[in-house]
């Protein structure tokens, strides 16, 4: 779900910038798309279904969101892979994901005030202004 809404907050930036969201999951996709129709905002995002990883986006940001159940390994994996292709990025990790010291995150909790999950980011700035 997160992924859904953050594909419709970057393509609601006043700048109107080309959004590529891509997943493998085709039911997930139909549900941003009809999502970003309620926004007005489906011009402003390419919905593609297919791995990122096969296909790398050329963009000057990534977000990423990889399957969790595939364990620390895959994710790390992942990880790097963003890190050697796109200068600045984020990528949503489990709550207990190990970090070094030097990771900049945000950790999101529940309504309860428990932890969920945890954004890391890397490079200046994910998302600039074009002006």
């Amino acid at each position: 779900l997160l992924q859904i809404l953050l594909w419709i907050a970057f393509a609601r930036m006043p700048w109107n910038p080309k959004v590529y969201a891509t997943d493998i999951n085709q039911s997930r996709l139909q549900m941003a798309k009809h999502n970003a129709g309620i926004y007005g905002v489906e011009r402003n995002i390419d919905f593609q279904n297919k791995s990122y990883l096969n296909s790398p986006p050329k963009v000057e940001a990534i977000f990423l969101d990889p399957p969790w159940e595939l364990g620390h390994a895959f994710i790390h994996k992942v990880w790097n892979w963003a890190q050697e292709r796109y200068t600045k990025g984020a990528i949503k990790l489990p709550k207990e994901f190990p970090l070094d010291a030097s990771a900049t995150a945000d950790l999101f909790l529940s309504e309860q005030g428990f932890p969920r999950y945890m954004v890391v980011y890397w490079g200046k700035h994910l998302i600039t202004s074009q002006k």
